[in-house]
């Protein structure tokens, strides 16, 4: 048995069941906003391929206190409390013409809305819905959304209790 079946269990039944409807406000109850980071760099690690909208470090610390109260411990994020907008993995899928518009919005502050707590048992998140993302993946000339959808990573199951 995995251990955190239990609460992985109960957690995406309430979620996935509750929010089922159509109603975006009842799915994505919480607004918030962050900072367009292009190239974002942290402690002499630099990616010049991701772009990410950095929030509020208070929102990954609510969860993972919360986590901590139902005995999940979860590990630290490099760039702290973030979106992914584009990984490095796309870079190649941005054309010549769009590249000449990187950083075209750097620094910008970007509202969006998200959820509660989601799990696949080993990773925690937050989903996130935002326009003005879906916008600037549009502008760069790739799909609005990412492979992985827009979230708020809270961590990972750590090895560490």
């Amino acid at each position: 048995m995995y251990i955190h079946e239990g609460l992985y269990n109960s957690l995406n039944d309430r979620l996935y069941k509750e929010n089922s409807n159509i109603n975006r406000l009842t799915v994505y109850p919480h607004t918030s906003t962050g900072k367009v980071i292009y190239s974002p760099s942290t402690k002499n690690i630099q990616d010049k391929t991701w772009v990410i909208l950095k929030c509020d470090e208070n929102i990954i610390a609510y969860y993972k206190w919360f986590l901590s109260k139902k005995g999940v411990k979860v590990d630290s994020l490099l760039w702290g409390s973030h979106i992914s907008i584009i990984r490095g993995g796309v870079w190649d899928k941005i054309s010549d013409d769009n590249l000449a518009e990187w950083k075209y919005n750097d620094e910008e502050t970007i509202e969006f809305r998200y959820g509660d707590l989601v799990t696949n048992g080993t990773h925690w998140w937050l989903e996130v819905e935002s326009v003005n993302l879906e916008n600037m993946r549009n502008h760069l000339g790739l799909k609005p959304h990412p492979d992985f959808g827009f979230h708020i990573s809270i961590g990972k199951i750590s090895k560490f209790k």
